[in-house]
């Protein structure tokens, strides 16, 4: 049944754990005191939480509905108590100074356009499928199959690549320039549109988000202190 979705991916989940603990560096930690940013992390919760259910309802309440312009309204105030709570805090969660950072503004920028890219395709591109051509819902999922391995294939490559060069610039360019092209090329689509015409769009969208992503990590992961390291990561993806 449809359960088997989620079923399947359990042994991959248990290949990938074995293989960090036998191959992940362990890094002792240094003792030191860590103050928790509650303020901040309850603030996140009452920014994001309210603000995706606002979105999820909006399309069957509308704007002006009580419900959707009450979880707005909280998401809103407690954006502003977040960034508040930011800017004081002693070790932030989000800390506001990596923005500053003319590399990791840009780079999380990339982030979110390419992930609001890749995620709406992923939600629309299924309903044109089935909706408009006709599809099973199991011959429009094979139609994702090469757009998946083509996204490994350039990840690892532009990994590969950037590691012995050193350069990503090229790389962060063109995944965009290859991303754009691909969804340029789906929007041109319409109800008379073959299965193989479609599989190329998705091949190439594929070969962009792959070769863009992981570059973007990198550089935020290089122009962040080191002190931040894993703060700069986890904001950039968030």
């Amino acid at each position: 049944s449809w359960r088997w979705t989620f079923y399947v991916n359990a042994p991959l989940g248990i290949l990938a754990a074995v293989v960090l603990y036998r191959t992940f560096p362990f890094v002792p930690p240094h003792a030191s005191s860590r103050r928790i940013d509650w303020l901040g992390l309850v603030s996140l919760s009452g920014w994001i939480v309210p603000l995706l259910l606002a979105l999820s309802r909006v399309t069957a309440l509308g704007w002006t509905h009580p419900t959707v312009s009450t979880l707005l309204a909280v998401a809103v105030l407690s954006f502003v108590v977040f960034v508040w709570a930011e800017m004081r805090a002693a070790e932030p969660l989000m800390p506001p100074a990596l923005f500053r950072i003319r590399t990791i503004a840009l780079a999380s920028c990339g982030v979110f356009v390419l992930g609001m890219s890749m995620f709406g395709m992923f939600v629309y591109l299924p309903l044109f499928l089935q909706g408009v051509l006709g599809m099973t819902a199991a011959a429009s999922g094979m139609l994702f199959v090469p757009m998946v391995f083509a996204m490994i294939f350039a990840s690892m490559t532009s990994g590969q690549i950037v590691s012995r060069t050193g350069r990503y610039k090229v790389l962060a360019v063109a995944g965009a320039v290859l991303a754009t092209t691909g969804m340029g090329l789906l929007a041109r689509l319409g109800a008379e549109a073959s299965a193989n015409t479609i599989l190329w769009c998705l091949v190439v969208a594929g070969f962009g988000f792959g070769a863009a992503q992981p570059v973007y990590a990198l550089v935020v992961q290089n122009a962040a202190p080191r002190t931040q390291l894993g703060a700069a990561t986890a904001t950039s993806q968030f």
